[in-house]
């Protein structure tokens, strides 16, 4: 019998796939390309802001309409001053005077961060109640203003 020594040039012994190095560089590749076809996919279908379409005064208060439903404001009182912050919501700038039973007030809209925040300053404390209902595929936000006891 011959001895089985390593022969020069001889295919006895499997040589070391090369497709093994390449796999693993495959399989980070397709979970990335995976991770931004994801997250590009979820930019594009988030709603996004909504944003004041028209701001309408009514008796004891203000109409708020909106392309699609905010987030619920949030009350708060500051400095004498009634606060309504609207988050996640866009809008432009306004401000006018309201008359109520207890005198004048005025309010004014603007954006703060990512927020809408409409402020309500008047001679006597304020509070506020709010109602929020669809109309017509537009968002109605109702803010009802009255003197605090």
């Amino acid at each position: 019998m011959q001895d089985s020594g390593r022969e020069e040039g001889a295919h006895s012994s499997a040589e070391v796939d090369p497709r093994r190095r390449v796999w693993p560089r495959f399989l980070l590749g397709l979970a990335a390309t995976g991770l931004l076809v994801g997250l590009m996919l979820g930019k594009w279908l988030s709603p996004g802001p909504a944003y004041l379409l028209e701001v309408r005064e009514a008796p004891n208060g203000l109409v708020l309409w909106f392309d699609r439903e905010p987030l619920a404001p949030r009350l708060q009182t500051l400095d004498g001053a009634l606060l309504v912050q609207l988050d996640d919501a866009q809008g432009a700038a306004q401000a006018g005077r309201l008359a109520l039973d207890q005198g004048e007030v005025r309010w004014r809209l603007r954006m703060a961060d990512s927020a809408l925040l409409l402020s309500f300053v008047a001679t006597r404390p304020l509070r506020a109640e709010w109602r929020g209902e669809a109309r017509g595929g537009q968002w109605r936000l109702e803010l009802r203003l009255a003197g605090a006891e």
